[in-house]
C-alpha cells in the first residue's frame, strides 16, 4: 500500500520553488519528505549579543565603534558559514555544504548602549534564502563575536575594554517577512542608520 501524505505533511501549502540545475559542488540534494528537488526557504533571525560590560560615558562612542567593527567581521561569508548549523532537527540535512544550500543572505546590524545599565551590546537581523534546514549555532557565534571584539579593541588601542566574562546571546527565529520593517526599526531605534550591512549572493537562482 502506498502511503499518501496530507497537504500539510507534503508541504504543498508552501510556496513551491524548487532548485533547478547543479549545485556549486556538483552534489545532489533532495527533500526529506518527497525525495524531489529541494525547496527554496527563507529564514529570518533576530540576534542580540551582549558584552555585559558597563560603559563609562566617555567610552560609549569608541565602544560602539568597536562593536560595529565586530559586526563587520560577523557579516562576512566566512563567519556566517561558521555559525550556521545545517540539519539540527533532521539528519537528512546534516551534511549539507554551506556553498551549496545557502543561496543568499542579508545582514543588518548595529551597536547600542543600554539605557539603564549602560551595557554595550549588538543587534543584528539575518535573512537567509536557502535549500536546507538550518539554525544559528550560538556557542560558535558567541565565540566568533568575542574573538572579533577583542581584536577590534586592540586595533583601537583600547585593550582596557576587552571583557573576560561570558557573552549573552539570544536568537529569535521570526516566522514571516512581514516582521522585517519592525525589526529594522527596532535595530535602528535612536541609533541612526545601521553601522554594519551586507547583502551576499552566493549564486544565482530564484528568490522567495
Amino acid at each position: 500500500m502506498v502511503k499518501r501524505l496530507g497537504v500539510k505533511a507534503s508541504q504543498e501549502w508552501k510556496q513551491d520553488i524548487r532548485h533547478s540545475g547543479p549545485y556549486p559542488s556538483g552534489r545532489s540534494y533532495t527533500d526529506h519528505i518527497d525525495g524531489k528537488a529541494r525547496r527554496l526557504h527563507e529564514s529570518y533571525f533576530l540576534v542580540t549579543l551582549n558584552t555585559n560590560q558597563q560603559m563609562k560615558s566617555v567610552d560609549e562612542e569608541i565602544g560602539k565603534k568597536i562593536v560595529c567593527d565586530t559586526l563587520d567581521k560577523l557579516k562576512t561569508s566566512s563567519s556566517v558559514s561558521g555559525y550556521l548549523k545545517m540539519g539540527p532537527k533532521n539528519s537528512h540535512y546534516g551534511r549539507d555544504l554551506y556553498r551549496d544550500v545557502v543561496q543568499s543572505y542579508e545582514f543588518h546590524g548595529n551597536a547600542e548602549i543600554g539605557e539603564k545599565l549602560h551595557r554595550l551590546h549588538a543587534h543584528f537581523r539575518l535573512k537567509i534564502h536557502h535549500y536546507s534546514q538550518l539554525q544559528i549555532d550560538m556557542p560558535e557565534l558567541t565565540k566568533q563575536f568575542k574573538k572579533a571584539y577583542t581584536s577590534a579593541c586592540f586595533r583601537h588601542s583600547r585593550k582596557d575594554l576587552v571583557y573576560t566574562g561570558n557573552t549573552y546571546c539570544h536568537v529569535k527565529l521570526l516566522p514571516e517577512t512581514r516582521y522585517e520593517d519592525a525589526v529594522r526599526r527596532y535595530i535602528d531605534k535612536g541609533m541612526g542608520d545601521a553601522c554594519s550591512v551586507a547583502t551576499i549572493r552566493n549564486y544565482e537562482g530564484p528568490v522567495v
